[in-house]
């Protein structure tokens, strides 16, 4: 769903100046992608938000539902494996996925910027859960939590 939300964030900012320079020069310039993407680090967490929550998609009157994992950031036989919690929200009829917040101690909130493209992109559930995420045991494990977190809304 599109609609105009007040997004006082850096990034926008950003993208709207260049943006607002194209126009000076004669270029045609639109945006209407933003997501609401955001990171917070605090009190030795890490959180992480992108797109609609369930409670938001139903208050658009988007027929949505939700699932909720949690998955390790790697293996825990490599040296300072963390839990991340992860929340996918996806329309219900055909799992196009609308948005996540996500939590953990480390190697959290960048995880939420594969599921803003996957949700700018048109995604399903399913498409993310197989995208190619690397793998590396001091990284990820060989199902990434994003992964993890997809395939379980499938």
């Amino acid at each position: 769903m599109r609609k105009s939300v007040y997004l006082p964030l850096g990034t926008y900012a950003n993208k709207l100046g260049r943006l607002a320079g194209d126009v000076l020069v004669g270029k045609p310039a639109s945006y209407s992608r933003a997501l609401g993407t955001v990171m917070l680090r605090v009190m030795g967490l890490e959180f992480a938000k992108t797109g609609l929550t369930e409670a938001e998609a139903h208050a658009a009157g988007i027929d949505a539902k939700s699932v909720s994992v949690r998955a390790h950031s790697h293996p825990h036989y490599f040296p300072n494996a963390s839990d991340i919690e992860i929340k996918l929200c996806y329309r219900a009829d055909d799992h196009v996925l609308l948005g996540a917040q996500m939590k953990g101690e480390r190697d959290t909130a960048l995880r939420i910027d594969p599921i803003a493209v996957a949700i700018d992109q048109g995604m399903t559930a399913g498409e993310l859960g197989f995208a190619d995420f690397g793998y590396a045991p001091p990284f990820a494990g060989v199902w990434d939590a994003v992964a993890v977190a997809a395939n379980a809304a499938k």
